[in-house]
Formats: structure tokens, C-alpha cells, sequence
């Protein structure tokens, strides 16, 4: 492409010489001309107003951080696509942004539960989701938010429903591996003990502890917590979630 300021004719305030000088550079032919046009347009679509796969949220910087160390200005943010950012970085990142809060023990403004009348979750629950596990809930994977599917607890074929409260993020592996059969994983959102809000895992039919994903939380497991990998509190299971605050931004 010819050497255009920015690579782009349409920006106010470019001098005129400068585009002339430019086009007469400009030895594309036709097809090629066509070709980047369309690639343009498309770039531009897909930043501004392209609209993803009902089950994703939108070409954005998403990142979660927990309102304590927002206030502190000092820890760990996530990303979706699990990059860790410092909280300095992310106030500057931030400081020109319109934030979303996530609260989980009251309502957002945003439908949080479809039930059975649409299968995929919505962007509002993709968000929510992000800022409760942060990446995929199977044990110890490492599979960051953005390559992750909403799983349904139970499956939807066997009558789950599309609310936040059943619902927990997990990678195409561990949402397939979900089931009663033997080699198979069975999950919920535990309600007791100091994983509650947690989505739980343990083998199917074989009782026990559920464990949940330090991965994504690790400040949830560090030494001073004297927390373990394993829910030991709490074999139970509820459909709510926990009532931790979260920006998602």
C-alpha cells in the first residue's frame, strides 16, 4: 500500500499535497485497489460495529480486578485472554473507559438469566461470567476466558437453564468431558465454606471433595490464606452466585 499517513485518506486535517503526492505513488492495480478497500472496510466493521457469535462478548479490553485492590491501587488485573496486568497499568488503561460493575449479589441492569428459552449465554452473562472465574473452572487448566464456552450445570440436555447462577466457564475439553458416566467430570457452584460462588469439579460418581481451579485465583490459595485446592468445607452445591464485588472494565 502506498506510504498515506497512517495508512488512511479519510482522517481531517491531512494535507492535500501529501494524498496527491501518495496516489501518484500508487502503482496497485484495479483488483488490488478493490482487494485493500474491502480490507479496510472490513477492519473498520469489526472494530466499530461488528457484532460477534451470540455466545462471545465483543472485540474489546476486558478486564477484571476486584474493587479492594482498585481502591488500593496496588495487585493483579486479568484479561480475557489471561494477561496479567499490573493495577498502575490498568488505571491508565482505563482512564479514558466507560466501566461495567458486576455485582453478584444484586441486580446488574443486564438479563442474567434466560432460562430455557435461548441455549448460548448472552454478552451480559459472558461479562459476568469473566469477572466470577476469569478463565476455565476445570481443574488446574490453564485455558484463558476468551477460548472458553459457557457450561451449562446441569447440561442442557438434561434441562439446564441459561442463568448466571448455573452457569461457569470451561474449555471445549472439560464442557464435553461433563456428564454421570464413568471418566466423566460432574460440576456445580458451590455454596458453603470459602469457595462459595466457586464452580466445583470432581469425578462423576464418585462422591468426595469438589476442587476448583487455582489458576485464575491465586490469591485465593497464597500461604497467608492457608487455603488448599480442594473444597474441604463443602460437599454442597447451590444455583447462586457469590456475592463478591467485581469491576469489569
Amino acid at each position: 500500500m502506498p506510504s498515506l499517513p497512517a495508512a488512511r485518506g479519510d482522517q481531517p486535517g491531512l494535507d492535500p499535497a501529501v494524498l496527491a503526492a501518495a496516489a501518484a505513488r500508487d502503482d496497485r492495480l484495479l483488483g488490488q485497489r478493490q482487494h485493500d478497500a474491502l480490507e479496510a472496510l472490513c477492519d473498520w466493521a469489526l472494530a466499530l460495529a461488528g457484532q460477534p457469535a451470540p455466545e462471545r462478548i465483543p472485540s474489546q479490553v476486558v478486564v477484571t480486578v476486584t474493587d479492594e485492590d482498585l481502591a488500593r491501587q496496588a495487585g493483579i488485573a486479568w484479561t480475557a485472554t489471561g494477561t496479567r496486568l499490573p493495577i498502575s497499568d490498568l488505571v491508565k488503561l482505563a482512564a479514558d473507559t466507560v466501566p461495567y460493575l458486576a455485582v453478584f449479589s444484586g441486580a446488574t441492569g443486564q438479563c442474567l438469566h434466560l432460562g430455557r428459552a435461548r441455549r448460548f449465554a448472552g454478552p451480559a452473562q459472558r461479562l459476568a461470567l469473566f469477572a466470577r472465574d476469569r478463565g476455565c473452572t476445570g481443574p488446574g487448566c490453564s485455558v484463558p476466558f476468551a477460548r472458553t464456552e459457557a457450561h451449562h450445570m446441569p447440561d442442557w440436555s438434561r434441562g439446564g437453564r441459561t442463568d448466571i447462577d448455573a452457569l461457569g466457564a470451561a474449555c471445549g475439553r472439560h464442557n464435553r468431558s461433563a456428564g454421570d458416566q464413568r471418566g466423566q467430570w460432574e460440576s456445580v457452584i458451590l455454596e458453603r465454606g470459602e469457595r462459595a460462588g466457586r464452580v466445583g469439579w470432581r469425578a462423576a460418581g464418585r462422591g468426595g471433595a469438589w476442587q476448583v481451579n487455582p489458576v485464575f485465583h491465586p490469591e485465593q490459595f497464597a500461604p497467608h490464606r492457608a487455603r488448599t485446592q480442594t473444597d474441604e468445607e463443602s460437599g454442597e452445591a447451590s444455583d447462586h452466585a457469590s456475592s463478591t464485588e467485581n469491576r469489569v472494565i
